[in-house]
């Protein structure tokens, strides 16, 4: 896993953990629960993570400029 974990979002604690549950792997905030989406790929969660992370505070994400 080369990315780093954004703080939760919702709470903006650093206290996260992954979940897993069967073939997906989540993102989840211990202080609050909020979870990130479910992904296959551990690497995917945590992008999604931090896309949603960056988003909740106003920023553009590098994965979004690439979009468009």
């Amino acid at each position: 896993m080369a990315a780093s974990l954004s703080p939760c979002p919702y709470c903006h604690s650093e206290q996260l953990h992954f979940v897993h549950h069967l073939l997906t792997h989540a993102v989840c905030c211990e202080h609050c629960g909020a979870c990130g989406p479910s992904q296959r790929d551990m690497d995917d969660a945590v992008n999604l993570w931090n896309i949603v992370a960056q988003c909740q505070l106003g920023q553009r994400s590098p994965a979004l400029e690439q979009a468009g």
